[in-house]
């Protein structure tokens, strides 16, 4: 596996046990009951609740600078993969198909092969860990 991969990988494995370790630190020392949702039991937005109209002007406040910051990635064999996904692109021939028609159309096709979810650009936040609550 490249260096620089591995790095990665093993970056976002630490950081999501940290995330899970401090998540359970926090359910076992706080007084605070958190679980069910304080905005009832068919709340689907958890936290986002917080954010508002009137946090969202008081967080406009605090940019200094307009940097863009690219959370993106393109799918690429080199990219993240957590546990054992894989990711495989290949296209077939250049053109695959054609050329038909009076305009000589020509077509290129394209096989993939893995899993879209939890590869390159999912690996953008921590919000796609959590813990299992209950039976």
């Amino acid at each position: 596996m490249h260096t620089r991969r591995m790095r990665r990988v093993a970056m976002f494995a630490v950081l999501g046990s940290m995330s899970l370790s401090l998540s359970n630190l926090y359910c076992q020392t706080t007084a605070a009951k958190w679980w069910p949702s304080e905005w009832g039991a068919d709340d689907q937005r958890g936290a986002a609740n917080r954010i508002t109209a009137k946090k969202v002007r008081q967080g406009s406040r605090l940019i200094k600078q307009g940097r863009i910051y690219q959370l993106g990635r393109v799918y690429e064999p080199g990219m993240p993969l957590f546990g054992n996904r894989h990711y495989s692109l290949s296209i077939v021939s250049s053109p695959s198909g054609g050329p038909a028609g009076q305009n000589q159309l020509v077509w290129h096709d394209e096989m993939f092969s893995g899993e879209i979810g939890q590869v390159g650009t999912q690996f953008d936040r921590l919000g796609l860990v959590g813990t299992r609550m209950g039976a």
